[in-house]
């Protein structure tokens, strides 16, 4: 009988240190080896109920094409997007429709650096080869951008002209870009001020290869705008922008309400609507 029960405690002490082993085993699976998440790549988007924005993706989830309608669902302007040996984008061409119904065409060539920072945008037009270019200088602690000077040829608009603006770009802890600010050359004399406010969830355009909110496309926004603040050169007049969003159970936006102030007078209001294809 003794001996009965040595075999069944010791039976009972495999099983237990067996199914430590297969605890210990599962938690390191589901740590080195976690559950794909899903991957949302934005498809369309909607102004109240009308199609605005449509991307579409080649077989390698990079944006090939972005369309703009009018509210009649007539296209505007489209942008065709070429990516260069290294997956970078290399091309931007612009297709706007103009007054005869035809299509003017302009386009952006970008220079990277070794740290795969766009550092040159050279802008064309089809009547003009070189109408002006961008430098990009960035932080070398983050690759973020901290400023952008505009050049633009001096023959396109028929008077010297050569750097037209400089913009500068600054950063909170997290990396958000939270101020603008825009400057005349070579006077310095200050434009424009933007600043910035975000939400903690998923940017919309997360998984866009360029970014849809700023002027300075190429920084990398995790989350999304909930204020956005323009001020006049001496800060004497501003006008507001507030969004709120619906966000779905992964935390990406399905819809925003836009809403525009000047000097607290609210002036309008719309509503977005986001879809997404999901991967």
């Amino acid at each position: 009988k003794d001996m009965s029960m040595m075999k069944i405690f010791i039976l009972n002490q495999i099983i237990f240190l067996l199914l430590i082993v297969t605890f210990i085993s599962c938690k390191k699976d589901s740590i080195t080896n976690p559950e794909r998440t899903k991957i949302y790549y934005l498809s369309k988007i909607y102004e109240n109920t009308s199609l605005v924005t449509e991307y579409i993706y080649d077989d390698n989830d990079n944006v090939i094409r972005k369309n703009i309608y009018s509210e009649d669902g007539s296209l505007l302007r489209y942008y065709e997007y070429t990516y260069n040996t290294e997956g970078q984008l290399g091309r931007i061409d612009n297709y706007s429709l103009a007054n005869d119904s035809t299509f003017i065409h302009s386009w952006t060539n970008f220079v990277y650096d070794t740290n795969n920072n766009i550092i040159r945008a050279q802008n064309y037009l089809d009547f003009y080869l070189h109408a002006y270019y961008v430098n990009y200088v960035y932080y070398q602690y983050n690759n973020s951008i901290c400023n952008q000077v505009i050049y633009i040829d001096a023959d396109y608009f028929g008077y010297p002209v050569d750097t037209t603006s400089i913009i500068e770009y600054s950063y909170d802890n997290s990396n958000h870009l939270t101020e603008i600010i825009e400057y005349y050359y070579p006077s310095y004399r200050i434009d424009d001020i933007y600043q910035f406010e975000y939400d903690n969830k998923n940017y919309y355009g997360l998984h866009l290869s360029f970014n849809d909110e700023f002027q300075n496309k190429w920084y990398k926004q995790k989350n999304n705008i909930t204020k956005r603040i323009r001020y006049n050169r001496d800060m004497t007049e501003s006008w507001t922008t507030e969004y709120q969003y619906v966000y779905n159970q992964d935390n990406f936006p399905v819809s925003r309400t836009k809403i525009s102030y000047s000097n607290d007078q609210t002036s309008e209001q719309t509503d977005m609507h986001y879809e997404y294809i999901i991967k």
